[in-house]
This record gives structure tokens, C-alpha cells and sequence, in this order.
């Protein structure tokens, strides 16, 4: 089973969200735009070396994939809405649009079977952030609002536990929440409350189930600082891994590691202990997003003009891999 689902980032020039699909031809999907306006789905046969444009529509924002199936959401000023590919990204057809305006379709995540869950937020009205996450048990073609949570990312731990992250409140008192569910996004609960109120707007993915019941998660608490937390029961109850400097994107590698990227520092790194400890593997520059999957990993930059970074032995040892318009690739997942 595989299943992600991610945030674009919030700056205005270009967010993408990548999946790999072993299952079927397509080694990998890409969707996201750019501010002048060229939206896309790109294909790569090649792992993530070389991509191909394929099907257009609205700005997308993030994607995922299963066997046969790919939903991809839009965001940014426009409307959130949740579009579904059956030919591999070719084309897509629109299933669900959401009542918030100026939304963003930051998490999309698949359960298994027909069953998916998808996340959307917004800070319109400012300075309250409002959302909802929807689910579908139809593969995609119909949607339902089950809890008006401004969640921006999601992940399904197994059996029928679901978490979810964001930030509630109003400035000044914004908190940084993690949401769990028991019945596959039936219902909602808090699983963890922060304590700081910094308003994070730019992170990609911050939340990943690591195997085993682990699950590790970025709380950013300053500028420019914040610290990593560990659940070792699926989300019950958290703790205080290590501080950091901002990571907007962490994952786990596939083997239970997992990979960071500071974009402060400018640097991916890499844990082997559940995010207590961490080691530089490599360095880029204001680093976007990372993610992986079987041992192959792409980390990608924000600017055009830095190629990407890619591993293919667990995050131990990376390597450029070409550029890419960067700005546009700007989100990275790998199924």
C-alpha cells in the first residue's frame, strides 16, 4: 500500500507534488504549476531523471497515487478542488470542488481498496485558518466533508488509524495540532497540542508514519527553529525527539529511516533512530522538499537555476541530477 499526500509551497513561484507508481508503467507523476500560469501533469519513465509534460488543468498542489488511479488537488487563490486520472495522468477530470475560497488541496492520501482522504486549509478570512478534510469510498468520484479541520497534511498508519497536522487559532495564539482518527477519518480528536504560536505557511510535508507503530513529525516554534517529535504508538502521545533548524519536509526513507531537509541550513539529512539523532548527507540550496521510497530519493530546491539531489541508496550518498525549472518542481513524493 502505498499513500502521501503534501503542501505546496507558499511562495508564489511554482509547487509540484511527485509520485512514484511502481504498479503499473508509469515509474513516476508530477503535478504543480507555475505563477505565469502553466499548469501540468509531467511523467518521468526514468525514476525522476527526465520528465515529459503531459495532461493540463487548474493549479495543482498535490497528488497521490494507486494502482490505476491518481487524484490530484488544486489550491493557491483558486478554489480547492480534487480532480482524478484513470490513464496515468493524461488527463483529469474534476470530482470535487470545496466551498473555501482562496483553499489549498494540500493533502490527498489513499487507504487502500476505493477508500481516500484528502485535506484542504485556508487563511481567508485572515487571520483565522479554517479547512475540511473530505473523504471518498468510491475511488475518487464522490466526495464528503467529515471534519471542518484546517489540516495541510496526512498520513494512514495502518489498520484504521489516520493522522492528521496544521495549525489552529488566530493570531496571536496559533497552535500547532496534531488530529488522529480511528475509523479511517470518520471522526477527529486532538492527539497533540503545541506550544508555541508561530505560523508556519511553508511546509511541505511534516508528518510521516515511519513503520512500526513510529511516526515522526516537524513543529516549527521560531523562525527559523523548531524541534522534531516521535510517537512510537501511532500518534497517541508525542515527544520531543531533537531541536532543529526549519525543516519544511521530512519522510521516511523505506526501510524506517527517515530524511529531512533543513531550508534554513541548506542541508538534507538523514536519521537512523527515529529522528533523535541526525547526520548532513549532502547540502542544497533553500531546499523544498524530499521524499522516498525502496531506497531511491529526490530532494528539490526552490530556485531554477540549482539542480535537484538524488540518492539511490537509502539518503546515504546523494548526487545532482539535473535542474529542472526547480521552481515549478518545487514538492517532491515518492510512492
Amino acid at each position: 500500500m502505498a499513500h502521501v499526500g503534501f503542501e505546496g509551497k507558499h511562495v508564489g513561484k511554482g509547487r509540484a507534488h511527485v509520485a512514484w507508481n511502481r504498479s503499473g508503467g508509469v515509474d513516476a507523476l508530477a503535478a504543480g504549476y507555475l505563477a505565469s500560469g502553466s499548469n501540468f501533469i509531467h511523467k518521468s519513465l526514468d525514476q525522476g531523471v527526465t520528465w515529459t509534460p503531459k495532461s493540463s488543468s487548474r493549479a495543482f498542489v498535490s497528488l497521490a497515487a494507486s494502482p490505476g488511479t491518481v487524484i490530484v488537488g488544486t489550491g493557491e487563490t483558486l478554489q480547492g478542488a480534487i480532480y482524478k486520472s484513470t490513464d496515468d495522468g493524461e488527463t483529469v477530470t474534476i470530482k470535487y470542488t470545496t466551498g473555501i475560497i482562496a483553499n489549498r488541496t494540500l493533502g490527498v492520501c489513499w487507504l487502500g481498496g476505493d477508500v481516500w482522504l484528502a485535506c484542504m486549509y485556508s487563511v481567508s478570512p485572515a487571520p483565522t485558518f479554517i479547512g475540511e478534510i473530505v473523504k471518498s469510498t468510491d475511488n475518487g468520484e464522490t466526495w464528503t466533508v467529515k471534519a471542518s479541520l484546517p489540516a495541510r497534511n496526512l498520513v494512514f498508519c495502518g489498520g484504521n488509524r489516520c493522522l492528521a497536522v496544521g495549525i489552529t487559532g488566530a493570531s496571536p495564539t496559533y497552535r500547532y495540532t496534531i488530529w488522529k482518527s480511528d475509523d479511517l477519518g470518520e471522526t477527529w480528536s486532538v492527539a497533540y497540542t503545541g506550544t508555541g504560536n508561530f505560523p508556519n505557511y511553508n511546509w511541505q510535508q511534516v508528518l510521516t508514519y515511519l513503520g512500526n507503530n513510529s511516526v515522526l513529525a516537524f513543529e516549527q516554534t521560531a523562525a527559523g527553529a523548531g524541534r522534531y517529535l516521535r510517537s512510537t504508538n501511532s500518534g497517541d502521545t508525542w515527544t520531543t525527539a531533537a531541536a532543529a533548524s526549519r525543516a519544511d519536509s521530512i519522510c521516511t526513507v523505506g526501510n524506517g529511516d527517515a530524511l529531512a531537509v533543513l531550508r534554513t541550513a541548506g542541508q538534507i539529512m538523514r536519521s537512523t533512530d527515529g529522528g533523535v539523532t541526525w547526520s548532513v548527507r549532502s547540502t542544497i540550496a533553500l531546499p523544498t522538499c524530499v521524499y522516498a521510497f525502496a531506497g531511491v530519493a529526490v530532494a528539490t530546491p526552490q530556485t531554477a537555476t540549482t539542480p535537484w539531489q538524488r540518492s539511490t541508496d537509502y539518503g546515504r550518498s546523494w548526487s545532482a541530477t539535473g535542474q529542472f525549472k526547480a521552481s515549478t518542481f518545487a514538492m517532491v513524493g515518492i510512492l
